[in-house]
């Protein structure tokens, strides 16, 4: 009853939400959350309406998943539930199989919902980020194994971020030293899908790029609060290309 309630008053909220969508500003959360709770709570909610259709609801975990990612819990919740319930929808008899998987060492470290007629911004933890258009990106069939953003190399590192950003947009990129660099997006040139990027930020050794946020303008968002003030810095010279 509980789950159930929660996922109404998310949908009201879903609501809501659809003028800040059409407007280009809703923001996305990014928060720790459990991909299989979740999972779990989209089946029991739609698994009755599977029953009632005469069909099963099943959930298979092939390797192990991440106890815990950064996400919008909402967001993906929605998405199940219109994944999943198109699939109940459209099955006519057995049931729904659903099966998560990660390649090994693979793990999600985010989702964008594509709002605005914008790019999207990459960052790695070794400092590097490029900016691509969001039309480099194929729509593909669910369950598929995706296409690659970034060739991971040492002088890369993992992917620590992904946003959709705005030649006018600006974002902060802290460390893991504690270090916070204020930007432009309009720094950063829109390249190929497969570009490895350009250096967003100089690391000191051992230093590496832990979190990016986009800043919000007062007149975007008001009340919004970026949490780190802008530091009095100029700019990173060595934006090219690596």
């Amino acid at each position: 009853i509980h789950s159930g309630g929660k996922h109404l008053l998310d949908v009201i909220n879903e609501i809501l939400d659809l003028s800040k969508l059409e407007a280009g500003r809703m923001e996305m959360e990014k928060v720790h959350c459990a991909p299989a709770s979740i999972i779990g709570e989209v089946v029991s909610i739609l698994r009755p309406r599977a029953e009632e259709n005469g069909l099963y609801l099943e959930v298979t975990y092939e390797g192990p998943i991440p106890a815990l990612i950064d996400s919008d819990p909402t967001r993906l919740r929605q998405l199940l539930i219109n994944i999943i319930g198109n699939g109940i929808k459209f099955t006519q008899k057995g049931g729904v199989h659903v099966t998560t998987r990660l390649r090994e060492g693979d793990s999600v470290i985010g989702m964008v919902v594509v709002k605005r007629d914008a790019t999207l911004l990459v960052v790695t933890e070794r400092g590097l980020g490029k900016c691509s258009n969001i039309a480099d990106y194929r729509v593909q069939k669910r369950g598929g194994k995706g296409i690659i953003t970034v060739n991971r190399t040492e002088k890369t590192g993992d992917v620590v971020a992904l946003m959709e950003v705005l030649p006018a947009d600006e974002i902060m990129i802290i460390t893991k030293h504690g270090v916070i660099i204020r930007s432009s997006v309009s720094q950063v040139r829109v390249t190929g899908r497969i570009a490895q990027g350009v250096k967003l930020v100089n690391l000191d050794e051992g230093d590496l790029v832990t979190a990016v946020a986009r800043v919000v303008p007062e007149d975007e968002d008001e009340g919004a609060e970026i949490g780190v003030p802008a530091p009095d810095t100029e700019p990173v010279e060595a934006l090219t290309d690596e």
